[in-house]
């Protein structure tokens, strides 16, 4: 996958980083640019352009987005281990780009869906 516009997307994970940190307690870059990547799609691609991704989050609410991300069952790759970490935001685009696999898009689409579902 290349991701055309890592500034915008910085920027969408530089704002839900203290989300998932401290009020869901998720502190895995990688996984985190992965759900910055499911909100931007949803940001660009829907009708309501104008809606934020700060919004959106305030919208489907913290814990709405734990069940979300947290009953997502990718195939294989996705399990929590050393190798799914980043250890900076660069590294985790880095490792979306030049490692992409189906269960990175699975994640993606199926936090897509769910925003779409609210």
């Amino acid at each position: 996958m290349i991701i055309e516009d890592k500034e915008r997307l910085l920027k969408i994970h530089k704002n839900i980083e203290p989300i998932m940190n401290d009020k869901i307690m998720w502190g895995n870059k990688l996984l985190n640019m992965l759900i910055s990547i499911a909100l931007d799609k949803y940001v660009q691609e829907n009708i309501d352009k104008v809606i934020s991704f700060e919004r959106l989050l305030l919208f489907v609410g913290y814990n709405n987005l734990l069940k979300i991300y947290l009953n997502i069952k990718p195939k294989k790759s996705l399990i929590i281990g050393n190798h799914l970490r980043a250890s900076t935001e660069t590294e985790a685009i880095n490792m979306i780009e030049n490692q992409w696999n189906d269960d990175y898009e699975y994640f993606i689409d199926e936090l897509y869906n769910a925003f779409l579902d609210y």
